[in-house]
């Protein structure tokens, strides 16, 4: 690792800020951990142009601000991989998200290398490079950072720059820049958002009734004030499966709060007092204030079409040449069939019916529903092939070994 590469002091980072202001592409990863506190802790910023990588301690260097204020200087393109982390980082610091963005992840899933890979992965897959991974479960907190974790570090963007040329070429040659563009503006279009109300993903809130997900809201929100107060995990607070307990069994007093069992310490003092007061506040929610259950459906519905519809997905993936994690979910069927029948709450154009999934699936999936293409297996030359028939006579035909 060359003297120069680890940059420690205010005075080479300030160098390095002036130098990237003139850089329009920029590679970019982080090193952080996120098991200890509210948010993850940033530990070490790699960084790349065409001709050489540097990397910030942004626990040397105090203020690392200036930094993630250029990413976002109009003139400037990044690329990352897998950027979510990176795109909150820069978004906390600098209030915004880099005019344009060039995940390497997302757009090697477009063109047929599959989604999500891994960065050693993409790096052998498509450009033959290995790189070790010896320092995946370092201890990015501990310094003094030594030579073989800096450039560890430093090779995560050593070959950011070719990568996106190389996936670039082949976005070029099929066509699908536009796919990607579409795909990257939604995910800065996702940082914009405030985040989903947490108590939603708590596991066991869908089966809950409306009070009791008003309580389990309730309960949600003080533990992640808790958390954001002491730096902490919300789950070093209180576990889910204790959120849900209590939000079902309501506890209305102390007595009642130390029946439940795995609460520990927390059963007695002003964080008790803030348990039993938030079960309050929900239980005295009139109906109208407390928030919609999740559609349930039976069993049985929409399995037939929905597991139809997925095979024909991800065989038109297949021939396309997209990794159909990419192009669509069983939610995003789930979606699609309820917008095609009209039913209540389908109000929102779906993703698999909007732009480039729209083109490469979304017509012939709702063709399919229509009635207006079947599909049957072909066997030839041992290989297994699905054929898609409209009512046009016109025939395709998707391989599977």
């Amino acid at each position: 690792m060359p003297e120069e590469a680890l940059i420690t002091s205010t005075q080479e980072f300030k160098k390095l800020c002036d130098a990237l202001r003139t850089e329009p592409i920029i590679g970019l990863d982080t090193e952080f951990v996120p098991e200890y506190t509210y948010s993850p802790q940033l530990c070490l910023i790699q960084v790349s142009t065409k001709d050489e990588q540097r990397a910030i301690d942004p626990l040397a260097v105090k203020d690392v601000s200036e930094f993630w204020e250029i990413l976002v200087e109009p003139g400037h393109e990044v690329i990352a991989h897998a950027a979510k982390e990176e795109m909150n980082f820069c978004r906390a610091s600098s209030g915004a998200t880099p005019e344009k963005l060039f995940d390497v992840q997302l757009a090697a899933g477009l063109v047929g290398f599959g989604f999500p890979l891994s960065y050693a992965n993409l790096l052998y897959r498509s450009l033959g490079v290995e790189i070790a991974s010896t320092e995946a479960r370092t201890d990015w907190r501990a310094r003094p950072l030594s030579s073989r974790q800096v450039d560890y570090a430093l090779g995560d963007v050593k070959h950011l720059h070719r990568l996106r040329e190389a996936i670039l070429e082949r976005l070029d040659r099929m066509g699908r820049q536009h796919w990607l563009e579409e795909e990257n503006a939604e995910v800065l279009r996702q940082q914009e958002k405030p985040p989903v109300a947490n108590y939603r993903r708590v596991n066991g809130s869908g089966s809950m009734t409306s009070r009791n997900l008003a309580i389990l809201r309730e309960l949600a929100e003080l533990r992640d004030k808790r958390a954001r107060h002491l730096d902490k995990p919300p789950r070093w607070v209180m576990r889910d499966d204790l959120l849900v307990e209590l939000a079902k069994r309501k506890p209305k007093s102390l007595a009642d709060l130390k029946k439940t069992r795995g609460l520990g310490n927390i059963k007695d003092g002003r964080w008790a007092d803030e348990l039993l007061e938030g079960i309050r506040r929900a239980l005295a929610l009139p109906d109208k204030d407390l928030p919609k259950r999740p559609p349930r459906r039976a069993a049985t519905d929409d399995q037939m079409p929905l597991k139809i519809l997925s095979a024909a997905m991800y065989h038109i993936a297949h021939r396309e040449q997209v990794a159909p994690s990419l192009l669509g979910t069983n939610d995003d069927l789930q979606k699609l069939i309820d917008w095609h029948l009209k039913r209540p709450g389908a109000t929102e154009l779906p993703r698999l019916a909007r732009g480039w999934r729209k083109e490469v699936c979304g017509e012939e999936l709702t063709d399919m529903l229509e009635g207006k293409v079947s599909m049957h297996l072909v066997t030839k030359d041992r290989e297994v092939s699905l054929v898609f028939d409209s009512a046009r006579g016109a025939t395709s035909e998707t391989a599977s070994n």
